[in-house]
Order: C-alpha cells, then sequence, then structure tokens
C-alpha cells in the first residue's frame, strides 16, 4: 500500500527593502561653508604670514609703474588695527625714497571691507625722505565714507625744522586713487611752512621754481643752496598714478623763499649775457634773497606762474613763464639793476639743469654816474642780492 504524503509548500520570505540612500549633499555643503567661514576667518592671519605678506606687496607693487613697495612684517585682523613695520618705497631707479620704522592705522578688517570707517589715529614712527626731512613721530586723524578718505588736518613738525600740514581726501572710487583738497585751509595755515632749503629739495620738488637751476657745473660739482620755505596749497587733484599724473594732475597754490642763498649756474649766466653793463665781471651768487609770496599752477603737465620776484632794492630778477613736469623751460625773465633805467629782458629754454640764456633784446645804455649814486646807500654795494663766488 502505498501512502502519498502531501507537501505544503511555506510562502518565501519577502526580500528585504533595499537600504534607504542617504543624501550626502547638504552635509558636503554645511563642510565647505565650514571650510568657507574658516578660511575668511584666517584670511588676515594668512595674509599677516611671510607668504601672506609677500603675496600682498606684490600686488601693491604691481600698481607702481615700477617702484616697489617692501616691509618687514604686517599685521592685519578682522577686528584689530592693520599696521605695518619696517616700511620702504624704493623708485623704478633703485632710490630709496620713503622709509618708516612703523606705521600703525587702526583699521580693521571688517572697517575696510565695508569701507565706512570712524574717526581713526594713523600713528607714523620715524617716517624719512632721505635729505629731505623726519618725521619722529605723528598722529594723524582719519575717516572714510563710501570710499572717500578723509584726512583731517593735522600738523607735524619735521625734526630738523618746519612742519607739514596734511589734509584733504584720497577718492579710492576714481580709476586712479586720487589725492584731492578742494578748499583753501580755513586757517590760512601754509602746507609747508619754514621748511630748511636743501640741495635735494631745491633740484626735486622745487625744481620748477629758479632757486636750483643749472646747479651742476660741467666739473661735476653741485652748487650750495639755503633758505626757508613757504607753501600753501588752495586745489589739489592728484591721481596716484604716474601717467594719469602727467596728463590729468592739477594744483593750485603759492609759494615765498626766505633768506635764500644760491650758487646755482642760472645766475652766474645771467652774469655772461649782462656783459658791458655787468657791476662785475666774475659770476655772482644769490646771497640772501627772498622770493614773495606768488602763485602758481600744476595743469596740463606744466607748472606756471607770472612775476615771481627774487631780489633786494637794489636789484631784482622777475620770472614768468612754465616749467613743464619733463624740466622743460619756457621762461621770461626781467633784470632790474642800479643805474639801469630800464630791466633787461632775458629769455630762458633748456631744462633745469641746463637753462640756456638768451638776451631778447638790445642791452640798455648804462651811466656810471647813476650807478654811483645808486650805490651810495647800498650796504657793500649789492651783497644783499649777489656776492661772489668764493
Amino acid at each position: 500500500m502505498t501512502t502519498t504524503s502531501s507537501h505544503i509548500p511555506f510562502p518565501s520570505p519577502e526580500p528585504p527593502p533595499p537600504p534607504r540612500k542617504r543624501r550626502r549633499w547638504p552635509r558636503i555643503l554645511l563642510a565647505l561653508f565650514i571650510l568657507f567661514l574658516f578660511f575668511v576667518f584666517f584670511i588676515p592671519t594668512l595674509l599677516s604670514t611671510s607668504v601672506g605678506k609677500n603675496f600682498v606687496l606684490s600686488q601693491v607693487n604691481d600698481h607702481l609703474n615700477g617702484g616697489k613697495i617692501s616691509a618687514d612684517a604686517i599685521s592685519l585682523g578682522w577686528f584689530s588695527g592693520a599696521s605695518v613695520h619696517g616700511l620702504k618705497y624704493i623708485d623704478a631707479s633703485g632710490k630709496t625714497v620713503a622709509t618708516a620704522d612703523a606705521i600703525d592705522t587702526g583699521l580693521t578688517g571688517w572697517q575696510a571691507l565695508t569701507r565706512t570707517i570712524p574717526l581713526k589715529k594713523c600713528t607714523i614712527s620715524n617716517v624719512r625722505i632721505p635729505d629731505e626731512f623726519d618725521i619722529a613721530h605723528a598722529e594723524i586723524p582719519y575717516h572714510m565714507d563710501a570710499g572717500i578718505l578723509t584726512i583731517d588736518p593735522a600738523d607735524l613738525p619735521f625734526t630738523g625744522g618746519g612742519r607739514i600740514r596734511v589734509r584733504g581726501k584720497l577718492d579710492l572710487n576714481a580709476a586712479h586713487p586720487t589725492f584731492i583738497i578742494d578748499s583753501p585751509d580755513p586757517s590760512d595755515t601754509p602746507f609747508i611752512k619754514d621748511l630748511p632749503l636743501n640741495q635735494k629739495i631745491a633740484s626735486g620738488k622745487l625744481r620748477f621754481f629758479p632757486l636750483f637751476w643749472g646747479s651742476i657745473d660741467q666739473e661735476g660739482n653741485v652748487a650750495s643752496v639755503s633758505g626757508n620755505v613757504n607753501i600753501h596749497l588752495n586745489s589739489v587733484n592728484m591721481p596716484l598714478n604716474a601717467e594719469a599724473f602727467n596728463t590729468t594732475a592739477t594744483l593750485y597754490g603759492s609759494l615765498n623763499v626766505k633768506d635764500l642763498t644760491t650758487e646755482a649756474g642760472l645766475f652766474s649766466e645771467i652774469g655772461k649775457i649782462l656783459g658791458p653793463i655787468h657791476l662785475n665781471k666774475t659770476p655772482f651768487a644769490i646771497k640772501g634773497g627772498n622770493i614773495p609770496d606768488v602763485t602758481f599752477a600744476l595743469e596740463n603737465g606744466k607748472v606756471t606762474y607770472q612775476d615771481l620776484r627774487l631780489g633786494a632794492p637794489v636789484a631784482n630778477l622777475t620770472f614768468s613763464g612754465s616749467v613743464g613736469l619733463d624740466n622743460s623751460l619756457a621762461m621770461n625773465m626781467q633784470v632790474g639793476l642800479a643805474g639801469v633805467g630800464v630791466p633787461v629782458p632775458i629769455a630762458i629754454k633748456g631744462t633745469t639743469a641746463h637753462p640756456q640764456l638768451t638776451l631778447s633784446g638790445k642791452l640798455p645804455a648804462i651811466n656810471p654816474e647813476n650807478i654811483g649814486k645808486s650805490l651810495q646807500g647800498a650796504p657793500k654795494s649789492l651783497e644783499n642780492l649777489f656776492e661772489k663766488k668764493k
């Protein structure tokens, strides 16, 4: 007997559901955002390192037309003031233009980012422009709004005598950062007061005025110069870019010089031009001369002025014309001498280093008796203005 057993199959278990895929993108994005915040937070710290400092300086130097700024250390922070130590600026020719031991701006990174700065003080220590002036210590108040940095008036004394009054605005919104003074100083305080004149200043920033023209003779000897300079600035618009400066910069002001003594070659050439009416055949040098206030203007790449008077009661020189930023001269001069009825006209061309003088007309007649009478009351003849070179 055969028995057939019935087999009832059990239902097979259902397969487990596939694991749910977790979305990783939110976590990745969150991690990247945290990394970004971390990086941003430490940007000032990174820029304060040696590598960061070199990066910052390289970005600045790319806009200096061949010049170069270097620094021993830079300190930056989002909530602490920026400072620079061991700053030096070298021009395209390799000459050191300016140095500073320390500059503490008080400017935080956050304020620089927002371009809005409440009233701050920039502290400078041992700022030097070689052979021109030194400033041992000074504080300069400033503030910024919407990209316009305003420098409030501050008097900075020079260690060698005199002082400079800084004020104005720096427009950071312009195509090239531009320094602006839009009105005269309300207190009528000079921009430069009693700056001692020397060879570097006379042949550099003041080369547009007849203080030191032709200062190096054929043997390479450099003439001496001294005096005290005062300058008022009424209006300034100066792009901080060499190319733009040469074409668009404007500056209006006035200058005077006291107790000017100079052996510049220009005055020897004047003696040669005067010839027969010259009171002495030897070369002359200006001694104790004065230049009263004369207005001047920088525009269209040249400095112009009218009736710049240099002299004393017994002799006067009057200059009118222009001096280019390239040092080219286009000047007319009138020489007035005791005993000579009319001034002697002389044209000056060439350059400030090599002025070329020509007589514009005929020499006037001279009466020796008039000369003697004119000089009777003059102390030591023309010593007030002219002194023989020794």
